[in-house]
């Protein structure tokens, strides 16, 4: 069979093609049922739609107290860590200024300084004189 492109097809050949076989049953839908359950309700769309803002609106409250009863609690933890951290750091410095402030240690790191040069000064003229 040729077929011809750009016209359409026979109607009988269709009607020859849709024909149910001898031992195949017909289509189980039917098409009118269909175009009727597919036909918009105007009492189920409004229930449907007022399901759906009920169910926002539930979220909603349900997101929103969640985040008041989580909120200060999680604040709260957070600044109890960051308090925690800064005494941990405080505790350190507090060590080296009350090491600083000790008279001594200025007083010994200057003693040395003086030993360390006296000593340098002394190889040097004594390895000068020996050479």
């Amino acid at each position: 069979m040729t077929d011809r492109i750009g016209e359409p097809l026979d109607e009988t050949m269709l009607r020859r093609a849709l024909r149910l076989e001898a031992d195949e049953r017909p289509p189980l839908f039917d098409p009118a049922a269909i175009a009727a359950a597919a036909r918009v309700r105007p009492r189920i769309a409004i229930v449907s739609a007022a399901v759906a803002v009920g169910l926002g609106a539930l979220g909603a409250v349900a997101v929103w107290s969640a985040f008041a009863i989580l909120l200060p609690t999680v604040a709260v933890d957070a600044f109890d860590i960051g308090l925690g951290l800064l005494a941990m750091l405080a505790v350190a410095v507090s060590g080296v200024a009350d090491l600083v402030q000790q008279p001594v240690v200025p007083l010994s790191l200057v003693a040395a300084l003086a030993i360390a040069t006296a000593h340098e000064l002394r190889e040097r003229v004594s390895h000068v004189n020996a050479s």
